[in-house]
């Protein structure tokens, strides 16, 4: 009896060890690995690579983690990609014509540079006449419609001219110019300015909405600052301050100019900060003193767009250098006329050419 007792006992706890190693057996659990990463930067040897990481081991026979968690390779060159040549540009500024092209992929791990030649420029026989050029600076410049322009078809909306412009103005004061001819550049550059938009008065500091802000600065042998952009509060002002400035008879320190120039766009000077920067210069001939042009030049193009309204009649190299001065694309940079003389006749075609009816779109504010 006891011994059929032991066999019965024996049976039974085999039977209940089997249910239980069948009821607590645990569900496989699978490795689980994280996505690749980004490529990290290319390191000196012109390799990059990318990780991935285990974010749970496995178990009760899941599926195993992959070894591959980090795979490096040569990373490829990439060539720079210009666009084509556009075509010739309309002749502009002392007789200029040019064509462009522009970087439309710069080159990454050892790639195939990219050229330095994006702009040709050659000088034809023709120059613009008076009309042309006025209307460069019509439609450049001021940012304003010519009276040939076709009008709007009714309920279109007119896209903005954008935001208010802190203008910089640096004019040439040296010996080659003459006080006559610089006080008709004084008066001629006050009407120009007082052409821009928004009107009537494009500089009037009690506008709710905004205005434009003028700075000036004069040179030949020295550079004077003669007002920042705090220093007028309407094209009245504005006028008066450019009348009054004093002829100085010297040389043509252009780099010099340049150099102040860049101090100019600062707040302390009046600069804001949500407006486009931009200068004017007026000048008659190459830099002949201070500051190599190329040390400065660069660096004022990074901080304005550069107009420039050239007067007279230079040589080939001036010119060279007069257009080196402004932003690409040139010919909506450049304006140039022979004289003095002439600048007055370019005056009076602008006023001439300038849609009236319809003078400024609206601006951002």
């Amino acid at each position: 009896m006891v011994g059929r007792f032991i066999v019965i006992v024996i049976v039974l706890a085999f039977i209940f060890s089997c249910s239980q190693s069948f009821l607590f057996t645990k569900d496989k659990v699978d490795c689980l690995i994280s996505p690749w990463s980004e490529w990290s930067q290319i390191n000196e040897f012109g390799e990059h690579s990318k990780q991935r990481v285990i974010l749970r081991y496995p178990d009760n026979g899941g599926m195993p983690c992959p070894t591959d968690t980090e795979f490096n390779e040569v990373a490829p060159k990439v060539d720079c990609l210009m666009s084509q040549w556009s075509g010739w540009s309309e002749v502009y500024g002392f007789g200029e014509r040019s064509k462009e092209r522009v970087i439309l992929r710069y080159p990454d791990n050892g790639g195939k540079p990219c050229p330095t030649d994006t702009e040709i420029t050659e000088y034809t026989s023709q120059k613009p006449m008076i009309h042309e050029t006025a209307n460069h600076v019509i439609t450049n410049f001021l940012q304003r419609n010519l009276k040939t322009d076709p009008a709007p078809p009714q309920g279109t909306v007119q896209s903005k001219i954008g935001l208010f412009r802190d203008l910089l103005i640096i004019i040439d004061s040296s010996g080659s110019i003459g006080s006559d001819n610089f006080d008709i550049a004084k008066r001629q550059l006050g009407d120009l300015l007082s052409l821009l938009c928004p009107l009537p008065d494009p500089f009037d500091a009690s506008v709710h909405n905004g205005n434009n802000r003028a700075a000036l600065i004069q040179f030949s042998d020295n550079v004077i600052e003669e007002f920042d952009f705090d220093g007028n509060h309407d094209i009245a002002e504005l006028k008066s301050a450019i009348m009054s400035i004093n002829y100085q008879n010297g040389g043509t320190c252009t780099g010099d100019a340049f150099h102040k120039a860049v101090q100019m766009f600062t707040t302390y000077k009046g600069m804001r900060q949500d407006t486009k920067k931009e200068v004017l210069i007026l000048s008659d001939g190459q830099s002949n003193c201070g500051k190599n042009i190329s040390t400065v030049l660069p660096t004022l193009r990074s901080k304005a767009a550069v107009f420039g309204l050239m007067i007279g009649d230079s040589s080939f190299s001036g010119k060279a250098e007069l257009t080196s001065y402004v932003t690409k694309p040139k010919p909506k940079h450049l304006f140039a006329v022979d004289n003095y003389q002439e600048l007055e006749k370019l005056l009076t075609a602008i006023r001439q050419n300038i849609d009236d009816t319809n003078p400024c779109a609206p601006f951002d504010t």
